[in-house]
């Protein structure tokens, strides 16, 4: 929500966020953009120029993120912002296996979930790069993490989707927490297409 205010902000910025969580809070929102704001970008004018679709899963998140090449360019900076594509890809999963039945047996659900799952990430990694390389639309896509078992750490994780949706992205971000009650975070590139990794900055998140 910081970068979508900042990003508003800018001279003519332009937000289109796909919430697939509902965790896009309203008054929080408000707040971040009133702290941004300025006689010469107010509110009204940096809200007017955001977009938000909720999505319930991959199928209903590629129909919406199609739907971003027929926009006309606009001026100023434009960034897409989807959160979360692991809550779409697990919603997506739940409906497939609703779709199957009783008609398949456990092996076979399984191998058509997951080829259901990569192929509509896949067709959304495709568009996202067709947007962000024909319109100059940056694209900020959140995940989650999950327990790394394979890891000799007991703190570790890695990425929800992992290697279904690594080859996707051109940087990986990965936030974490100082302390439980710390309102410190740990920012770490882990992967770039051009920067040295890992790197790493402590921010501070405004209660």
């Amino acid at each position: 929500m910081s970068i979508a205010a900042r990003v508003l902000s800018s001279d003519n910025g332009n937000i289109f966020w796909y919430d697939t969580e509902r965790t896009l809070h309203p008054q929080r929102f408000k707040w971040l953009c009133e702290k941004q704001s300025t006689q010469e970008y107010p509110i009204d004018a940096m809200l007017s120029r955001m977009k938000i679709k909720e999505c319930d899963d991959l199928l209903d998140l590629v129909r919406g993120v199609e739907a971003l090449k027929c926009v006309p360019p606009v001026e100023g900076p434009s960034v897409v912002i989807v959160d979360s594509i692991a809550a779409a890809a697990r919603c997506t999963e739940d409906i497939t296996l609703t779709k199957l039945g009783f008609h398949s047996d456990k092996a076979d659900k399984e191998l058509m979930v997951i080829a259901e799952r990569q192929g509509l990430l896949n067709r959304l990694a495709a568009i996202f790069k067709e947007i962000a390389f024909h319109k100059g639309t940056a694209v900020i896509v959140s995940n989650h993490v999950t327990a790394d078992c394979d890891s000799s750490k007991n703190d570790a994780f890695k990425p929800a989707l992992g290697l279904t949706w690594s080859h996707a992205i051109n940087y990986r971000v990965l936030i974490s927490r100082i302390s439980e009650d710390s309102s410190e975070r740990c920012v770490s590139l882990v992967k770039s297409s051009h920067q040295p990794t890992p790197r790493s900055v402590l921010i501070k998140i405004d209660p």
